[in-house]
């Protein structure tokens, strides 16, 4: 549970809940902050040198340039500047006040442990400098000291609209109590993840509950019984798991299966039974532009990597707060019908199919919601994406495929695919179908013809009878049946 630590974290006069979140040059590393020049001053240009060179200096040459996230190479974290939007893969670049093991991940100096703010150097107010970690004990000897960070980026609400972050007891009345109550329903897995938001708060981070749990508690309120606890928040992925991993070595839960996968950068944590089920899912704030994963940004960009909208609410509980960036979660959850859409804006063909099944799963519990705005959206999807789609990706979408919609279903989602559109359809045709790479192309559904269309037989001696040769429509084949049930594939996003 959230310990009382004597501060007002929600409780305060104003109707702009933003300034709650206001950086104070301590935390973490964030898009839009600067490498500072050799004399402690940030150019303005924006512009950076060379990188993505591994094992040199790029101190002098990257000073100035904007920081746009950070990403994870070989387990470390690793910095991402302007310059590297085009990299396959994350440059070798320690970000600043880490150490070269992973420990410290975000810029902060916390290692999930207490910290007297030794690791860096914090002036206050935005545009601190946070410096390298001079006298850091890195497992290796060695630490990133000569890079300085101005802390000039955007905190995690601050470019969120005025109106789009509510009281908890003013959006949802009772769902501060029924939160606390999922966790103490959840015995010591629920004082564990409890543990944990107090850690992550103390040490100077946010930490929101996301996703169905947060849906239905605003949409249900205190009768919403979660089954599962999705988190967001400004941890990097390496130190979520170092938290974790050092909590359990406490006696928490030590049994327990602990995993970040490199593919998502989702940390969860499951049963050692149960068939692995898992009792929480994190993912630090994605960053988009890259052609790997990234983190380091703040809510209006996260939400953007998230399938639905009725899904992209954040609850912070320290707070008492929710966010709503998309500015349509909440009306768009209670809308009646509810409404299906996606503000999704990746590029990635993986991501982009697996929003697309997410959608199925919600459209196929949700019968009568209005589905427009994601037809819109899947309208735009461009035609190479099943053809751009790895081996990899395939098994994936097959487990998500398998978890998502039940094998009664299945026939009734084929049939929402096709109202999407082609692209759509083709890539739920596939997962119809037994595995195969690359897929064969599915022919693109058309409507037959009516009855009333069809032309009149012609008389015998007609001066131009029609060829019997001509094409005839071709009816869709009905979609194969199901593949049968297999082991869970890939990470569901």
């Amino acid at each position: 549970m959230p310990e009382n630590d004597g501060q007002d974290h929600g409780r305060v006069a104003g109707p702009d809940l933003r300034a709650l979140y206001a950086r104070d040059g301590k935390g973490p590393l964030v898009r839009g902050d600067r490498i500072a020049t050799e004399h402690g001053t940030d150019r303005t240009d924006g512009t950076a040198g060379t990188a993505g060179t591994a094992g040199t200096d790029r101190t002098a040459e990257e000073a100035g340039a904007v920081v746009l996230g950070m990403a994870l190479r070989n387990g470390r974290e690793t910095l991402l500047l302007t310059g590297d939007e085009n990299l396959e893969t994350p440059p070798d670049r320690p970000v600043p006040g880490t150490h070269h093991d992973g420990a410290d991940d975000d810029g902060t100096g916390h290692d999930g442990a207490q910290h007297d703010g030794t690791h860096h150097s914090a002036h206050g107010g935005t545009g601190a400098k946070a410096h390298g970690g001079t006298g850091a004990d890195a497992s290796d000897g060695t630490a990133n000291s000569q890079a300085e960070v101005v802390r000039s980026g955007p905190g995690p609400v601050e470019r969120c609209a005025p109106g789009s972050l509510h009281r908890a007891e003013e959006v949802a009345p009772g769902l501060p109590a029924a939160f606390e109550r999922c966790l103490a329903e959840a015995g010591q897995e629920g004082a564990f993840i409890g543990t944990l938001m107090d850690g992550v708060g103390r040490d100077g981070h946010e930490f929101w509950l996301i996703g169905g749990a947060t849906r239905d508690l605003v949409g249900q309120g205190p009768a919403a019984r979660p089954n599962d606890l999705d988190f967001a928040g400004t941890v990097g992925p390496a130190g979520m798991r170092r938290r974790i991993d050092a909590q359990q070595a406490a006696g928490d839960l030590g049994d327990y299966l602990l995993a970040l996968s490199p593919q998502s950068l989702v940390v969860s944590l499951a049963r050692p039974e149960d068939r692995g089920a898992r009792i929480l899912e994190y993912k630090a704030l994605s960053v988009t532009g890259f052609r790997f994963p990234a983190y380091g940004a703040d809510l209006p960009e996260d939400v953007l990597t998230r399938d639905l909208t009725i899904n992209s609410l954040y609850y912070d509980h320290r707070r008492e707060i929710v966010a709503d960036p998309t500015g349509a979660g909440v009306a768009h959850l209670r809308a009646r019908p509810p409404v299906l859409a996606t503000r999704n804006l990746e590029r990635g063909p993986a991501q982009r199919a697996q929003v697309l099944l997410r959608f199925l799963k919600f459209a196929l519990r949700m019968p009568d919601a209005d589905t427009s705005a994601f037809t819109d959206w899947a309208a735009e999807l461009p035609g190479t994406l099943p053809a751009e789609l790895s081996p990899a990706d395939w098994r994936a979408l097959r487990g998500s495929w398998k978890r998502s919609v039940a094998p009664q279903d299945r026939e009734q989602a084929v049939r929402i695919a096709q109202d999407l559109g082609p692209v759509a359809y083709t890539v739920v045709d596939q997962l119809t179908r037994p595995p195969e790479h690359p897929p064969t192309p599915t022919p693109v559904p058309t409507p037959a013809p009516t009855s009333t269309s069809a032309p009149a037989p012609a008389p015998a001696p007609a001066p131009a009878p029609v060829s019997t040769s001509a094409p005839q429509p071709q009816p869709r084949p009905a979609p194969a049946p199901a593949p049968a049930p297999a082991q869970p594939e890939g990470d569901l996003a």
